[in-house]
């Protein structure tokens, strides 16, 4: 076959075995694929509000949880912590057992969890539900971007991972509406002496209900098609790209043109790796267990060493960035409202606010809440907006620019915004410029994403993914933990570091091998080339690739985007939810400033603690049952978070919740990617953020129905209702309809490739095409496909890494670690490692200001309203949030704050409107080039937000950082799907996350004590982070048009 080139024309079949990227390009890109978008929505929902409903629950529960301004940070952070925690155990469990399961289960994990949070009475609890809520939404979060590259051909691979970002976005804009709808509300609903429900934790409820929504969602979604290739199932993998074919095209299954896949594991054999890596073919999932550490030990050896490491730092740095600033705007934006509200101004000076919250801490007694707040949520909608739109567009833009060149831009551009918010002379500047940094780190930590997804093999994608991310997390747990002391330095160190980590991932991603065009785990078949069209059978063994693009796109993704929509909020409930919770909650819980940033930098603390793992889970157990799983578990922290009474069940609710969203948020990515050819691939992960921009939506909207009502409904002496209360028990309703979801999805077919499962995963590829094309399922042009497990061990690779077919659960466990071990060595090392940085730096920057600006909204608001100002100088306004440690006696809430849900919406919806945009225009320019140029904007943005004369400026300039910077979180996870296999993709998108949520976590920490340096700190310092994420990107590989390995 040496040298023969197949163009397979109308009516004929392929009889040679077309790997993956032929198999999923033949599937074409229709209905299918929008549906996949549809429903992954509310994974992206779940991820975020996971990790960013702290920002948000912790300006209302300061005084309900006595958080001081370092408590905020650590709020903020600990979600990363537990997915720190989890990272590499989700990314080994979802490489070796698939996605589907694994998402289903992570995604109902993550909801008991912030059901969980959702029941705090202290920080303790909401800390530890936080924690485990991170832990647990650690794998889904890495994973969903894997599940996604999995399902698309290389052309829509980057585009995916964007559409991921945006559901993330989506959350980000329900996250704010929410928050301005229940927030403001002032509930105090007392059941018991111990046990009051306040607004805060019926917005930690509502946010449970993502995670929910996207395990049910995952019940029904196949599983990865390149997965099931990967371990052998190719009948299954092939009647799932049949079935996607007959969804894209209208024809039946039968007429897929691929009848043959190519046998992955028996050519993974015939290549032996010293360090294992082996798959066999059609393995158990006991079998995968057994086999998995073998199967991901190449992941710790060259060739895939460097990588690792590289990706890992990138993602790390973006992460911390993006995540710190995310979850510490809603506070900066509560300083402004404050500073507004208490000295009757029109507009607030960025620094002069930041210095009231620097003096939050303050005794309960003594504790206020402002709750006329509502730009708190405006501007924190416009921030989530604006990032939505950043999504949109980079989504276009990811493949025409390249990952590499867009992770460079969009650092510099990012750094350059954060430090701009530092010169922001009103709350307009602040908001605008703080939009532009979220949107360019939140696409730059996803295209970051896709290079990890793009840069290591099938059987550990999931398990760079986790490691990635897991760095991420923890940088965002310590954004969040130091951003705090940052705060108290004055006002220009927390903006300024921020920026100067941007910038250093900007040029660190410009060290990233380009993935640019290259297919996931490509296998090159002695020069044969495929060119497969809709209405052709072929009897080559297809790959992934070729079977997901001959299922199209069409009806079946539009569907699978609805159904991800859901777990979109509940990943970003999660860890956003104590935004909006902490100005109405500070009295209840007698929060100072670094309560508020620890409340928001828990959540992240969990994630950081699971991401191993979840990304071992995931990559070794597959995707669907764990993301169900961690969502239901999710839904139960959130429940358990929305019964706290102080703020040590609060945090300890959020560190459980952070723990087990992990999984889900992570695997959620993977999931969805490999649902989808690589044209779509990236578009798809945008998708996820604009279901989690979504989230960002309906978080101030429930937050502002439900919070100003100040209820205190006292059911005994030691358990009062508030209105928080309910919100956080309203946040886990996404996690439980994402866990239900999960339920009926189908694995990742890529997943089931990589285990040996071809004929699950043909059976999978079958159904997408018929629900896209309309045609039975049988005539789906693809017969079969290329047994990756033989493949694999075709090829041993001395660090590990094999994979029995068709393996069981305990064989996928305890080949796990062989199956992620390639990660860890060349040539993945280098990608991991620059992916986390890249991923840590933008979602460190993008979660700290996301889970921060309700709270700066609040102080924009307190500041108009406490001084009859029409609007509020961004600077003295965050001067009421250095003030506000106040004793409960003493603590008021101001509950006059509409502003600051329509804030948080403007932001929310900003950012959606970016993710939408970026899908269409992030093949286009490319995804380096795409975080280069978002990271630079948000940079500059965030710079901005300092100079903003009033409160209108420093909402539009914080939509703006927002956006650009949740699009490049996004990107980067793009660039992270398609960096690495599928039995990595998952924990290398969980290492990812893991140093994202470590660096939110440490942002979130951070921001507080930078707010209390003065008011330029926390904004050039993101806006620095931000920029070196930027260039950062540059070094990544070009993912572009590169097929799922």
């Amino acid at each position: 076959m040496s040298g023969n080139i197949f163009t397979v024309t109308t009516n004929t079949k392929m009889t040679v075995p077309a790997d993956f990227e032929t198999a999923i390009t033949a599937t074409g890109f229709g209905k299918f694929n929008f549906l996949f978008l549809l429903l992954i929505l509310a994974s992206g929902w779940a991820a975020t509000l996971e990790s960013s409903t702290m920002a948000y629950v912790f300006p209302a529960a300061q005084c309900d949880l006595d958080l001081s301004l370092e408590d905020k940070g650590l709020l903020n952070a600990i979600t990363y912590s537990g997915m720190i925690s989890s990272a590499v155990i989700w990314g080994f469990l979802f490489d070796t057992l698939g996605r589907r399961k694994l998402l289903m289960i992570g995604f109902f994990l993550d909801f008991i969890c912030v059901v969980i949070s959702s029941l705090s009475q202290n920080k303790e609890v909401l800390i530890a539900s936080k924690f485990f809520g991170g832990f647990i939404m650690n794998g889904p979060y890495a994973a969903l971007s894997t599940y996604v590259s999995e399902f698309h051909s290389n052309n829509y691979r980057g585009r995916m991972q964007l559409m991921i970002a945006m559901s993330f976005c989506c959350g980000g804009i329900v996250l704010p509406l929410l928050a301005w709808g229940i927030l403001p509300q002032e509930l105090n609903l007392q059941i018991s002496n111990t046990f009051t429900i306040y607004s805060w934790n019926i917005l930690l409820f509502l946010c449970s209900i993502p995670s929910l929504v996207s395990a049910i969602i995952f019940v029904f979604v196949p599983e990865s098609p390149k997965f099931l290739m990967t371990i052998g199932e190719n009948e299954k993998a092939l009647k799932i790209f049949q079935k996607i074919y007959a969804k894209n095209s209208g024809q039946p299954p039968k007429t897929f043109p691929i009848t043959e896949l190519v046998d992955e594991v028996s050519l993974k054999k015939k290549d032996p790796n010293e360090h294992g890596g082996q798959v066999t073919a059609k393995r158990s999932q006991s079998q995968a267990l057994q086999e998995g550490w073998q199967q991901v030990k190449p992941l710790f050896f060259p060739p895939h060493l460097k990588n690792i490491i590289l990706v890992c730092l990138i993602q790390t740095l973006f992460t911390m960035t993006v995540n710190t600033m995310r979850l510490w705007l809603p506070q900066i934006f509560q300083a402004l409202n404050d500073y507004q509200y208490y000295y009757n101004v029109s507009s607030a000076d960025l620094c002069e606010s930041l210095e009231m919250i620097k003096s939050s801490n303050v005794t309960s007694d003594e504790c206020q809440v402002n709750s006329d707040n509502s730009s708190v949520y405006i501007n924190a909608l416009i921030v989530a907006v604006v990032t939505l739109v950043g999504d949109l567009g980079a989504s276009s833009l990811i493949n025409k620019v390249g990952k590499k060149t867009l992770l460079f831009v969009l650092g510099i551009l990012a750094g350059g915004f954060e430090i701009t918010m530092y010169f922001s002379m009103n709350t307009a500047f602040a908001v605008a410029f703080s939009s532009l940094f979220a949107t360019f780190t939140h696409i730059a930590a996803n295209v970051c994403i896709v290079v990890i997804i793009n840069l290591f093999p099938t059987t550990l994608r999931t398990m760079s993914l986790a490691l990635a991310l897991m760095c991420g997390r923890i940088g965002s747990m310590v954004g969040n933990l130091v951003f705090p002391l940052l705060i108290r330095t004055g006002c220009g160190p927390p903006f300024f570091t921020i920026a100067a980590l941007v910038f250093a991932c900007a040029f660190l991603s410009l060290l990233l091998p380009n993935t640019d065009s290259k297919a996931l785990e490509c296998i090159i078949m002695s020069g044969n080339i495929f060119t497969v069209t809709t209405t052709t059978k072929t009897t080559v063994p297809a790959d992934f690739e070729t079977a997901i693009t001959a299922t199209d796109f069409g009806k079946f993704n539009f569907y699978f985007v609805l159904l991800i929509l859901v777990s979109g909020w509940a990943c970003g409930f999660e860890s956003s939810t104590m935004a909006y919770i902490l100005p109405v909650a500070q009295c209840d819980l007698d929060l100072s400033l670094e309560d508020k940033g620890l409340l928001n930098a828990i959540t992240y603390s969990g994630m950081i603690s699971s991401a191993v793992i979840w990304g071992f889970l995931f990559d070794t157990l597959g995707r669907r049952k764990l993301l169900m799983i961690g969502f239901s578990l999710d839904f139960i922290c959130v429940v358990i978070s929305s019964l706290s009474q102080n703020k040590e069940v609060l945090l300890a609710s959020n560190f459980f919740g952070g723990f087990i969203i992990n999984g889900p948020y992570a695997a959620l990515s993977t999931y969805v990617s490999e649902f989808h050819s690589n044209k779509y691939r990236g578009r798809m992960q945008l998708m996820i953020a604009v279901s989690f921009s979504c989230g960002g939506i309906v978080l101030p909207l429930l937050a502002w129905g439900i919070l100003p009502q100040e209820l205190n409904l006292k059911i005994s002496d030691t358990f009062t209702i508030y209105s928080w209360n309910i919100l956080l028990f309203l946040y886990s309703i996404p996690s439980l309809v994402s866990a239900i979801i999960f339920v009926f999805v189908p694995e990742s077919p890529k997943f089931l490739m990589t285990v040996g499962e071809n004929e699950k995963a043909l059976k999978i590829f079958q159904k997408i095409y018929s629900i896209n094309s309309g045609q039975p399922p049988k005539t789906f042009p693809i017969t079969e496909l290329v047994d990756e497990v033989s493949l694999k061990k075709k090829d041993p690779n001395e660090h590990g890494g094999q994979v029995t077919a068709k393996r069981s659960q305990s064989q996928a466990l305890q080949e796990g670690w062989q199956q992620i071990k390639p990660l860890f060595f060349p040539p993945h090392l280098k990608n991991i490692i620059f992916v986390c940085l890249i991923q840590t730096l933008f979602t460190m920057t993008v979660n700290t200001m996301r889970l921060w600006l309700p709270q700066i909204f609040q102080a924009l608001n307190d500041y108009q309203y406490y001084y009859n100002v029409s609007s509020a100088d961004l600077c003295e306004s965050l001067e009421m949030i250095k003030s506000s440690n106040v004793t409960s006696d003493e603590c008021q809430v101001n509950s006059d704050n509409s502003s600051v849900y329509t804030n948080g919406l403007i932001v929310a919806v900003v950012t959606l409107v970016g993710d939408f945009s970026a899908s269409f225009f992030i093949n286009k320019v490319g995804k380096k080039t795409l975080l280069f140029v978002l990271g630079i904007l948000a940079g500059g943005f965030e710079i901005t937000i300092y100079f903003s004369m009033n409160t209108a400026f420093a909402v539009a300039f914080s939509s703006l950082f927002a956006t650009f910077t949740h699009i490049a979180a996004n990107v980067c996870i793009v660039v992270i799907i398609n960096l690495f296999p599928t039995t990595l993709r998952t924990m290398s998108l969980a290492l990812a996350l893991m140093c994202a949520r470590i660096g939110s976590m440490t942002g979130n920490l951070i921001f507080p004590l930078l707010i209390r340096t003065g008011c330029g700190p926390p904004f050039f310092t993101i806006a620095a982070l931000v920029f070196a994420c930027a260039f950062l990107s540059l070094l990544l590989p070009n993912t572009d048009s590169k097929a799922l390995e």
